[in-house]
């Protein structure tokens, strides 16, 4: 901000005003450039689970059909999708998950 503040100063109304509306249609370029990238980009990472068989629980297991994600690992930045996982199923205190669990 300083040294643009400087040029300004520094040159005259005629070229002040040229230097600003050039830097205000690179500025413009540039935030439409961005905005358009950042629509057409696609996340960092993909994870599609789909199809996957039933899940049954007894005797306070756990079970998941779909995706369980390990402790500690971060996802952020990640698409998970999941589509048709099996059925789940639970008993005897188990836990069954059909799905994600993040």
């Amino acid at each position: 901000m300083a040294v643009l503040g400087l040029v300004f100063w520094l040159l005259d109304d005629r070229g002040a005003g040229r230097f600003g509306g050039a830097l205000s249609a690179l500025a413009s370029v540039a935030a439409i450039g961005i905005g358009i990238w950042g629509a057409l980009r696609r996340p960092n990472g993909s994870i599609r689970v789909s199809g996957t068989g039933p899940a049954v629980a007894r005797s306070s297991g756990t079970a998941v059909s779909g995706l369980l994600a390990r402790p500690g690992r971060s996802l952020s930045g990640q698409h998970v999708d999941t589509e048709k996982t099996g059925p789940a199923e639970a008993s005897d205190g188990g836990q069954a998950t059909s799905g994600a669990t993040i």
